[in-house]
């Protein structure tokens, strides 16, 4: 009688244990939570995500008929700062299993890479969404900022018409510059060349190519209004760096083209095959500067000439006027300088593409 009695009470433990167990909004039904990375930026020429590289993700879940825009202080976090890698199953998160809540509750996503750059830099709320906290671009020269755009009130009925999974659209973070290009306003050798050089030819030989003084240093959030959809950067009083983009005391003659400019150094000359920098108004005084040195050489003969030294500047607060003087984000900027005889000018043109 007495083991009967145990049995039972036994029973009536387990049984109130399982009535008392909170349900989370998760079945072992539901969907696995994946991702398809359909492209790394939104410009001409997007180039496929590296499958070798890694990105954090946060989901935030809010029940139907909440929205993001309208809930999203009500949100409860549901993915928190996962990191997502490349499987046989596709992107999904490293160290655990998610599923799609059950019906009743929506998603909404937000994501940023690489995560093993950005580390504890990086973090997500509902209010200020992905924010990227005390960037040092030039502690991180080779690293390309990426954050996603966000993906609002999803359900795992959205996710039966992915095949793939959650869209995940990144977005540079930052913008670079790409590359110099030289040309002159005529041909001022007069179509000679080395040894055949003739009295009143000039050639203009470029020696170094600096940027000065650039900010490199800040905090972006991508809620933070801006120019664009991706977000901004607030800018830090310090962090400021200099860069030499080509340097050589022997020079480089920059040749007379009727169509194309000359991309000058070519590969291999320069320490960069691209520069990040942080995208920020610059102020009209004090700010950062592109400077050129060069030398300008009039001959009087094949072997015989004298050499002008010259060191032109200009302010990025100029460079960038037509963008209201901001390096706008997501921005690829190559520089197309043409050289004028003419009291020494030079046409600074920058080319910015998204």
């Amino acid at each position: 009688m007495n083991n009967i009695i145990q049995r039972l009470t036994l029973l009536a433990v387990c049984v109130l244990a399982v009535c008392c167990t909170k349900v989370q909004p998760t079945e072992l039904s539901s969907p696995l939570v994946t991702y398809q990375l359909i492209q790394n930026t939104q410009t001409k020429g997007a180039s496929p995500y590296d499958e070798n590289e890694t990105f954090f993700s946060w989901a935030w879940m809010l029940e139907d008929g909440q929205s993001w825009t309208s809930n999203k202080s009500a949100a409860q976090l549901y993915i928190d700062k996962a990191t997502i890698a490349h499987g046989l199953d596709g992107w999904s998160d490293i160290s655990k299993v998610n599923y799609w809540p059950k019906s009743g509750y929506n998603l909404t996503f937000f994501a940023a890479s690489p995560s093993d750059e950005l580390g504890a830099a990086v973090s997500c709320t509902p209010e200020q969404g992905i924010t990227i906290t005390d960037w040092n671009v030039n502690d991180h020269l080779g690293t390309d900022v990426l954050v996603a755009d966000i993906v609002e009130n999803k359900t795992a009925v959205d996710n039966q018409g992915w095949a793939a999974g959650v869209p995940t659209i990144f977005r540079h973070a930052l913008s670079k510059i790409s590359g110099f290009t030289f040309n002159l306003h005529k041909d001022y050798a007069n179509g000679h060349s080395s040894g055949s050089y003739a009295n009143g030819d000039v050639v203009f030989i470029l020696k170094s190519i600096v940027i000065r003084n650039m900010p490199q240093k800040g905090t972006y959030s991508n809620t933070m209004p801006s120019e664009s959809n991706i977000g901004a950067w607030n800018k830090a009083a310090n962090g400021i760096y200099s860069y030499t983009w080509y340097s050589n005391a022997s020079g480089i003659p920059i040749p007379y083209s009727k169509s194309n400019s000359v991309a000058i150094p070519g590969s291999g000359l320069s320490p960069y095959s691209e520069l990040y920098l942080l995208p920020q108004l610059y102020p009209a005084d004090g700010g950062p500067s592109l400077e050129i040195t060069y030398t300008k050489r009039t001959y009087s003969g094949p072997d015989t000439y004298l050499e002008t030294p010259i060191t032109a500047s200009v302010s990025f607060y100029d460079l960038f006027a037509s963008t209201g003087h901001r390096l706008v984000i997501n921005r690829t900027v190559t520089f197309n300088i043409v050289f004028s005889i003419a009291s020494n000018t030079i046409n600074w043109a920058p080319d910015q593409q998204d």
